[in-house]
């Protein structure tokens, strides 16, 4: 998922020049992310998910405020104000918001940016495969974004985090679009590096296996934090491996002492690198926080986004969480 690698990868054996720029055109099939329709990345308004807006409200995020310039590469091309806007972490993700701008210029320039995190380790964070928006202002040259990144890999509840942000930029200008729409260029890249406090959350074991149909599932535990709640789960992952593998989804519900408290909501489907792993996360968005007592969580379905397909439950755990 490293933009500059996925660009260099599709570069046509002999890429044509621009004559202004001398540089080769980076020619993409599909921007920025190339492994699956699940982003939403286009929105035209940022809007926070609600467990992110949850953490908002309860003035959890941390300010970060910093920004960087990326000078141009060439001769003729802009120069990139970039800011990390604000950060937040817990047991479930790490979430980001940045934005870009490129100053006023002859012509529109359409900005696109790759995020990466890692922490002092080195360890690299895997994108939350529903969690990305990118809102893009071509006429005024800037765009802002926001990025969740799976914090299950984190299993020792540091009281921070020290990580460091990698965000890559590509653009484009009206020229260029004209000329091959799929085509970008490098602007560059610049990185931050800021400490978190981390919000362990609490772990809940369920360890119940229900089949419904001809699927058995297994519910191993439930992670809940602030701003996510997972729960992790294995299956036989051989009817769901191709395709658009990346595009299941699940539709839950949960019930706490007897009180509906989400009713057939979608859950995304995290935390897996490649189709056939048999264990993933079913995620819920939402702050369940401060929701003690008997819970009963139901399964309805599996279902794909992009093929419609329809895996029927239901699947339903009874836990409690205190």
């Amino acid at each position: 998922m490293d933009l500059r690698t996925n660009i260099r990868q599709q570069l046509p054996a002999s890429a044509p020049r621009r004559p202004v720029t001398k540089r080769p055109l980076l020619v993409v099939a599909l921007v920025l992310m190339t492994t699956t329709a699940a982003y939403a990345l286009y929105q035209s308004v940022i809007q926070p998910d609600p467990g992110i807006q949850a953490v908002q409200m309860e003035n959890r995020v941390i300010q970060v405020d910093q920004t960087q310039t990326i000078s141009p590469p060439t001769e003729g091309d802009p120069s990139v104000a970039v800011t990390l806007d604000y950060a937040y972490a817990d047991a479930n993700r790490i979430t980001v918001a940045f934005s870009a701008a490129a100053p006023p210029a002859e012509g529109e320039i359409d900005l696109f940016i790759n995020p990466l995190l890692t922490d002092s380790s080195g360890r690299s964070f895997r994108w939350l495969t529903s969690s990305g928006q990118q809102a893009r202002d071509v006429a005024n040259s800037t765009v802002s974004g926001i990025m969740s990144f799976d914090a299950s890999p984190i299993t020792d509840a540091p009281a921070e985090l020290a990580l460091s942000l990698r965000l890559d930029v590509a653009y484009t200008t009206a020229d260029l679009r004209a000329e091959n729409p799929n085509a970008m260029l490098m602007s560059g890249g610049t990185d931050f590096s800021f400490t978190l406090p981390f919000n362990p959350g609490r772990t809940v074991a369920i360890g119940q296996t229900v089949t419904a149909g001809d699927l058995a599932i297994e519910a191993r535990q439930a992670v809940i934090a602030p701003s996510l709640t997972r729960i992790d789960v294995c299956y036989d992952p051989t009817r769901f491996a191709s395709g658009e593998w990346l595009s299941w989804a699940a539709t839950v519900s949960l019930t706490v002492n007897g009180a509906l408290v989400l009713d057939h909501q979608t859950a995304n489907v995290e935390g897996f690198a490649e189709p056939t792993a048999p264990c993933r996360a079913f995620t819920l968005p939402a702050d369940l926080n401060t929701q003690t007592g008997a819970w009963t969580l139901t399964v309805h379905d599996l279902h794909n986004t992009s093929t419609n397909e329809v895996v029927a439950g239901d699947w339903s755990y009874t836990f409690n969480v205190e």
